[in-house]
């Protein structure tokens, strides 16, 4: 379960259905043994539509795109990946 690996500090993304594209990117802000919670910082506009360029969308997208998510660890249905553990750079 790559959930339970998950821990405070991590820069992580949630991956597309296809797995091969992240559609939003953020810091995992708080962990228990149960929950984490990621505070979603950046989201991938050609995927949530906002290619229109329509301001209703795009507002409606940072309102509820990026904001804090709970997640409980033995959710396998979300596809996160940590980009780069504990905040370090992965260069």
């Amino acid at each position: 379960m790559h959930n339970q690996t998950i821990k405070t500090g991590d820069f992580i993304a949630q991956m597309s259905p296809t797995g091969k594209e992240s559609i939003k990117k953020g810091i995992v802000v708080c962990s228990t043994p149960d929950t984490f919670e990621v505070q979603w910082l950046t989201y991938n506009r050609s995927f949530w539509l906002e290619d229109e360029g329509d301001p209703a969308i795009v507002e409606l997208n940072r309102t509820h795109l990026l904001t804090k998510m709970s997640y409980h660890r033995t959710n396998e249905a979300i596809d996160l990946v940590v980009l780069s553990p504990n905040g370090k750079s992965s260069e």
